[in-house]
């Protein structure tokens, strides 16, 4: 190989590098703005709620332990914190798959936070305290 053939080589080399770079560029870019609008999205739901229920239902009505169910409702504690979540029941549709009280009774094995089952719902719906 002579010096003009490795010159023109090592050009071909950095344009493909170049063009290579591009693209890496755009795509990130593009990954920021998901990134982006996903943070939004997030920052909306910061004013919102959120109820945790349909929790049997949703998951093997014949074999469901709570370490099924519990990555989920750590998703959604984790996301919106106890003092944004509140306990709900779809019942009667989780008679399906459990009782009632075995519904509340993973609810509360789910989180201890007793926000969760009666502050939250207080504030969001301004009720008052029952004496």
């Amino acid at each position: 190989m002579d010096r003009d053939q490795i010159v023109r080589l090592l050009g071909e080399r950095e344009a493909a590098g170049r063009a290579e770079m591009l693209r890496l560029e755009q795509e990130a870019a593009r990954i920021a703005g998901l990134i982006e609008e996903c943070r939004r999205e997030v920052e909306r739901f910061a004013i919102t709620r959120e109820v945790l229920s349909g929790l049997v239902t949703e998951a093997d009505w014949q074999a469901w332990t709570a370490a099924d169910i519990r990555p989920y409702a750590d998703v959604v504690l984790d996301a919106f914190g106890p003092d944004r979540v509140m306990f709900g029941s779809d019942w009667p549709v989780c008679e399906l798959a459990a009782s009632y009280a075995a519904v509340v009774g993973l609810a509360r094995e789910l989180t201890a936070d007793e926000g969760v089952f009666g502050d939250t719902a207080r504030r969001w719906y301004r009720l008052h305290p029952v004496e």
